[in-house]
């Protein structure tokens, strides 16, 4: 069965990871709008994590973030090479119930 992410947001409201992620996600400069491909973004080191992170930080099983990602839902991710990369605040949004 699939997790619908307004579960798992509902889940994480009034949680202290989704604080966590929300005080990492301000204290860092991040461009939100999105960038075309070959555009350069300003990233801090850091901002970007990898799968396995990104569930722990939404509480939520490898799998289901592979799920999301093949039906279009939310979070954003990145594609560098083979590897498959979430910034971290798409994932506070997303936690934060801003998705």
């Amino acid at each position: 069965m699939m997790t619908d992410p307004t579960d798992t947001v509902r889940f994480l409201q009034g949680d202290t990871m989704s604080t966590a992620l929300t005080d990492t996600a301000s204290r860092a400069h991040v461009d939100t709008a999105p960038s075309a491909p070959g555009e350069s973004s300003s990233l801090a080191p850091g901002d970007l994590v990898d799968e396995r992170e990104a569930a722990a930080l939404l509480g939520l099983q490898v799998q289901t973030m592979r799920n999301w990602r093949w039906a279009g839902k939310p979070p954003r991710y990145r594609k560098i090479g083979r590897c498959v990369r979430y910034h971290r605040a798409d994932l506070a949004a997303l936690a934060n119930g801003e998705v």
